[in-house]
């Protein structure tokens, strides 16, 4: 879509959702590889639709800021799926821990009164 718009116009998002679901499904290693596909695919585009920088320097710079912001991108939900799991399983863990504290309970009867 890129390379047909021209330079003129930049879908930024659309890179983002290859890089957000390779890390949300595959972890933050696919979301690096995806985030780097990303940034030279619109290297690429950019240089085929024809923008003429007057420094090279400036291709590059704007090549390595997307990648950086693809990086971050991936960095943050994959961080944020992790986050997520580790939460999920200590509330599993503790679901667990209080049915087993549950089932002790039936087998410990105290008296309100002597306390045996």
């Amino acid at each position: 879509m890129d390379w047909l718009t021209g330079y003129e116009l930049n879908f930024f998002v659309f890179y983002f959702m290859p890089v957000l679901v390779g890390a949300w499904f595959l972890g933050f290693g696919s979301s690096v590889a995806l985030a780097v596909l990303s940034a030279l695919v619109w290297f690429g585009a950019d240089f085929l639709s024809g923008h003429v920088y007057s420094s090279h320097i400036y291709a590059v710079w704007n090549t390595t800021i997307r990648l950086v912001s693809f990086l971050a991108i991936g960095w943050s939900v994959s961080k944020v799926r992790h986050l997520l799991d580790r939460e999920h399983n200590t509330a599993e863990s503790l679901r667990r821990a209080l049915s087993e504290i549950k089932v002790l309970e039936t087998f410990l009867p105290i008296c309100a009164q002597c306390k045996t």
